[in-house]
């Protein structure tokens, strides 16, 4: 099985699921391959349509909503000033 698979074909056949389901020992019918293939190609060939699209001078999103999460500033300062009451009250009795 060292046949590489073709980047320009976006399409996935019926034999191909019944092989992969074999070797996952899936029990995978004719009628439901036939499905997952349908299915697996039209999603193969959204993805080979998408990767023709120009994105060249776009700026990559961290977060599709452009939302920035603010961090907290950590001080070491701030847990010294607490007690040591306030530090272990919601260790569970286990631990002690």
């Amino acid at each position: 099985m060292s046949q590489q698979p073709s980047t320009t074909d976006s399409s996935v056949s019926r034999q191909e699921i019944l092989v992969v389901a074999n070797l996952a020992r899936l029990g995978v019918d004719a009628d439901t391959a036939d499905s997952y293939a349908s299915d697996i190609s039209k999603i193969l060939a959204l993805m080979q349509t998408l990767a023709g699209v120009d994105t060249t001078g776009l700026t990559p999103l961290a977060n599709i909503h452009e939302a920035c999460q603010e961090l907290r500033g950590f001080s070491p300062q701030a847990i010294t000033k607490l007690n040591a009451k306030v530090l272990v009250i919601n260790i569970p009795v286990s631990l002690c």
